[in-house]
């Protein structure tokens, strides 16, 4: 019974041809209504219908590119560009002859970490080392603050740090701001900080074109009326009323009219026009730096995590430090039987003579040891021959390092402290230090070496400022070398 229920067709039989007849009458009502619906001039066809011609492709993404709103952040990016450019033109260009240089130079590099900073304040506020830039910047510009200009003793000092260290910081500080940086990958944000000043400027044109589109379309449109609009219609209509009142309050007033007259004649159209290049110029430039470092899917996290695959034989290294080291050997033996045990040199040479003679070039051969022991330790395998190499190389780096620190107390002990002979010394004493962190990153691979290191010149840099001029005058004081210099307020 089921079965059958489950099987059954509709009622087919001749006893129900009037329902049969009642469902056809029904179907010829709807085929009629259906084809009155397709007549009709009202109903929509479900033929294909015409399509206008699209709009050329150009002119189509152009107009949605400045339709498109700004976002938040091209704004900010924006008025922080304009802002710096604007710190440039009134701070450093508006002072050709840095008569207060030691003032408005600070101000501005502080500016400038400021604006940086607030732009990425969320990843900056977390990271040591940004605020250890900071720290930098803001102690150099205290520094030259309290210095009265470019000369002095101190000149070459303040001449480095004004055109050479305080932009390098500067720079360096704008590129760790996004927190994309390792400190154990310093090849990456050493190629970070290149590009900032050759790549990144240029590279982000482009969109500062579309962000002042879309800014002008924005202040443009009737349906959003932001800030901009509002004074530019503001403008248009203050303009022409004040070009009507003035000439009539000038005609009204003589001494107004004197005021007046006296303002205008101090404009310089020519002076005018530079120091509006000098803000137009570096706007889309800063504006491309900017956004370069927001460039957190592309080149830039590459470029920070950046490595070198660089892979030094173990053999041909050890071979190579172990021809070298066989020259270092030699040059100790000389060291210890000259410098350290006093014998006597050769005739005609004297010990200022031999003290003064090859003192820099001792601390550029230590320097580039250090260098190419980071270099060994990244990119060659750790094998006996290598590690003993490399103990070798740190050992005649130390022997270099008193060397040049005999010679130079040598010298200082016969003619007395200067600027440049305690930077000497200090450095040495840098270098000093750097030799025992390699010997600790020979026993752990925690340490970053590199970034360390760069930390500890840092300071050094910036305490010599600080420290050198009253060193000076209290150890020629104390030695009988002269009158004691003034230390810096």
């Amino acid at each position: 019974m089921h079965d059958q229920h489950k099987h059954r067709t509709p009622h087919t039989d001749p006893a129900n041809g009037v329902a049969d007849k009642v469902a056809a009458a029904a179907g010829e009502g709807t085929a009629t209504a259906i084809t009155a619906a397709a007549h009709s001039p009202t109903a929509a066809a479900p033929q294909t219908t015409v399509q206008p011609p699209p709009e050329p492709a150009s002119r189509t993404d152009a107009a949605a590119d400045a339709a498109a709103p700004l976002r938040p952040r091209t704004l900010r990016l924006l008025a922080a560009a304009l802002a710096i450019s604007l710190l440039f033109d009134r701070l450093v260009a508006a002072d050709p002859y840095l008569a207060h240089w030691n003032l408005t130079l600070g101000a501005f590099w502080i500016s400038c970490a400021a604006i940086v900073t607030a732009l990425h304040w969320r990843t900056a506020g977390s990271r040591p080392a940004i605020w250890f830039v900071d720290a930098a910047i803001m102690a150099l510009a205290a520094w030259l603050a309290l210095h009265d200009g470019p000369s002095g003793s101190d000149a070459a000092y303040a001449l480095l740090t004004v055109f050479v260290a305080a932009p390098s910081l500067l720079m360096l500080h704008a590129q760790l701001a996004n927190g994309l940086f390792n400190v154990r990958r310093p090849w990456g944000i050493a190629l970070r900080w290149l590009s900032g000043w050759i790549i990144q400027p240029l590279t982000g044109l482009g969109g500062f074109g579309r962000a002042v589109a879309a800014l002008a379309h924005s202040a443009a449109s009737g349906e959003q009326r932001p800030l901009a609009r509002k004074i530019g219609i503001a403008l248009a209509i203050s303009v022409p009323v004040l070009a009507v009142l003035v000439p009539l309050l000038a005609s009204a007033d003589m001494v107004f009219r004197y005021g007046l007259l006296h303002l205008i004649g101090d404009i310089d159209a020519t002076e005018l026009l530079a120091h509006g290049a000098l803000v137009l110029i570096p706007f889309p430039l800063l504006f491309s730096l900017l956004a370069g470092l927001d460039d957190t899917d592309g080149d830039a996290a590459s470029a920070y995590a950046a490595h070198p695959r660089i892979a030094l034989d173990p053999t041909v290294t050890a071979i190579v430090l172990g021809m070298v080291l066989a020259v270092y050997a030699v040059f100790c033996s000389v060291q210890f039987t000259f410098l350290f045990a006093g014998a006597g040199l050769p005739d005609g040479l004297t010990y200022a003579e031999y003290a003064r003679g090859g003192f820099f070039q001792l601390l550029a051969v230590a320097s580039i040891n250090i260098a190419v022991f980071g270099a060994v330790l990244s990119h060659a395998a750790r094998t006996r021959a290598v590690t003993v190499s490399l103990a070798g190389l740190i050992a005649a780096t130390g022997v270099m390092l008193a060397s040049a620190a005999r010679r130079l107390a040598l010298y200082i002990g016969a003619y007395g402290l200067t600027w440049l002979r305690f930077a000497s010394m200090t450095f040495i004493g840098l270098l000093a230090v750097v030799l025992a962190l390699c010997l600790i990153r020979m026993a752990t691979d925690r340490l970053p070496l590199a970034a360390v290191c760069f930390a500890l010149f840092v300071v050094w840099y910036v305490a010599l400022g600080y420290c050198a001029a009253p060193a000076i005058a209290g150890f020629n004081a104390m030695h009988g070398f002269g009158a004691p210099m003034d230390p810096l307020p």
